[in-house]
Order: structure tokens, then C-alpha cells, then sequence
């Protein structure tokens, strides 16, 4: 009698519980496996959450950054060292380990030079020239950091960083920060001659909301039309216009500007000015 009394009690709780677990969700954590390979004297071990340690070696796998590897572009790391006046200077970069060209529509295009060891820009860049800069950038003077960038195949990409030394506090203060997107400042006003947007109509550059950088406008064929530099807003410098000739740079004109942004009433006049066939026909110094 005792004993159908207890196996009677027995099947009411186990059947109990098993009513409340058929209505709870399992979540991986809660799962159980059992490990048969690993048994001892016949009893199998058991395992909370199987897998686990598969899952954690493949996220640290993932996380792991591949070596000289930027916007999945592998490259190569790269120096330069110069001594002028007493002062040694480095530049610490990362050029691409093959060939890409760069974006024809920046002006500014940077790439290493290997026979001549230095980072060398040029408004067009070919293979001979050497291999475009890709990856972080750093121009280190006398232990100082004064500069810090990226670049993205040969153009100017993200945050740069000028430094300058403030001789009170013997620390390296913020001089300058600009921002670009793949070779133009980032708040750059850009227009289009089509609806995809890969021919370029005209850049103006913006920078901190002032008009800062280098003034593009294109013909419809790609060719370069008229280039010039900004600074605080105004014109400064030389600005030149060319001919419609996408086999080579013809120029057209030449304009001065004003040196310096803050010097009020200078007024531009046009230095040079060539025929299409490259003959020049005014020169203002003659």
C-alpha cells in the first residue's frame, strides 16, 4: 500500500513538471548534447550549449584585421627619410602591391616614386610613374607628428590632421583638420553632366562652410576646363583655363590672382594666353 501511495506521488509531480516544460521555450544556452565519445564506464558526459567553443574561435577568427589590408586592398608599407636644414623628416605610408588607377577627376593625385624615394604629386598619374598611396599616412619631424591622413588609390579620403608645436606647453596642438571623400572635400558642392553621376560637371570645394581647396570644372568629354585654388572664400593664386583635348593638357589661359585671401584690393589680370595649337599669343611681362 506504501508503496503505491509513493509511486502514485511520484508520477504526479514528474507529470507536473513536465506540463510546465512543454510550455517554456529552450534557447541554445539551455540546450543539452551528449558527448558519446567521452564516455567512462559507460556514462556519457553532457554539454551545456554545443558549440560554443566553435562559435567563439570563428568570431575571433573574424575580428582579426588582415596585415597591410585597407578597404580589402592589400598593400605594402613604405618610407621616406630627408634631412634639410639640420631636421629629419619621415613619412611613413602604404602604397598598393598592384597597379589601380586612380580617380581621373581629382586634381590631387599622390603616388611613390621608388627610384627618387619620395611621395611625389601630379594632376595625372600612370603606371611609371609608380604606385598610387593607399592606407593610413604620416609625416613625422623630429619625433613631432605634424601630419596624419589616408589615402584610397592615389586620392585623399577621410580626416587630415595638421599639427604644429606650441613651444609653452612642449606638446604638438591641432593647426588644421580637413575632411575629404575620395579626393574631394568632403562638403564639396560636385554636379553631374548625367543621372548616374560618373561625368563630372564642376567642384566647388567647401570646407568648415568656407570655399577651401581647389576649384574643378570639366568639359563633357572629362577634360579639365578651368582649375584654381580657394582660400577663406576668395581666389588666390594662379588659375588656369585649358582647351577641350583629352590627349594631352592644352592651355588656354592663365589668370593671377590674389597671393593672400586677406590682401583687399588686388585686382586679377590674365598673365598668358595660348591658341590651340599651343602658340602663345600675350604675355603680360612683355
Amino acid at each position: 500500500m506504501i508503496r503505491k501511495i509513493l509511486f502514485v506521488t511520484f508520477l504526479f509531480f514528474t507529470l507536473q513538471g513536465w506540463a510546465q516544460d512543454k510550455g517554456k521555450k529552450t534557447s541554445p544556452q539551455d540546450s543539452v548534447a551528449v558527448d558519446l565519445s567521452s564516455m567512462e564506464e559507460g556514462v556519457p558526459t553532457i554539454e551545456l550549449n554545443p558549440g560554443a567553443k566553435l562559435e567563439e574561435e570563428n568570431r575571433k577568427r573574424k575580428k582579426k584585421k588582415k596585415r597591410n589590408v585597407f578597404w580589402g586592398v592589400k598593400t605594402k608599407r613604405k618610407f621616406t627619410k630627408t634631412t634639410r636644414n639640420g631636421k629629419t623628416t619621415f613619412e611613413l605610408f602604404y602604397v598598393l602591391k598592384s597597379w589601380d588607377s586612380p580617380n581621373a577627376y581629382p586634381y590631387q593625385k599622390y603616388y611613390y616614386n621608388s627610384d627618387a624615394r619620395a611621395v611625389v604629386q601630379k594632376q595625372t598619374v600612370f603606371k611609371k610613374h609608380g604606385m598610387p598611396l593607399h592606407g593610413p599616412y604620416y609625416k613625422i619631424v623630429e619625433g613631432d607628428t605634424v601630419v596624419t591622413g589616408q589615402f584610397y588609390k592615389g586620392v585623399r579620403t577621410g580626416r587630415w590632421t595638421a599639427y604644429q608645436k606650441n613651444n609653452v606647453l612642449d606638446a604638438m596642438m591641432v593647426q588644421d583638420k580637413k575632411y575629404y571623400y575620395m579626393g574631394f572635400p568632403k562638403d564639396a558642392e560636385v554636379s553631374y553632366y548625367d543621372a548616374d553621376q560618373k561625368r563630372v560637371k564642376e567642384v566647388i570645394p567647401y570646407q568648415h562652410g568656407l570655399k577651401d581647396g581647389y576649384y574643378l570644372k570639366y568639359y563633357p568629354s572629362g577634360a579639365l576646363e578651368i582649375v584654381g585654388l580657394y582660400k577663406e572664400d576668395e581666389k588666390v593664386g594662379i588659375w588656369m583655363e585649358y582647351y577641350d583635348r583629352k590627349d594631352r593638357i592644352m592651355r588656354r589661359k592663365e589668370i593671377q590672382h590674389r597671393k593672400d585671401p586677406f590682401d583687399e584690393g588686388f585686382e586679377p589680370y590674365v598673365r598668358k594666353e595660348w591658341t590651340k595649337t599651343g602658340k602663345k599669343t600675350y604675355d603680360h611681362k612683355k
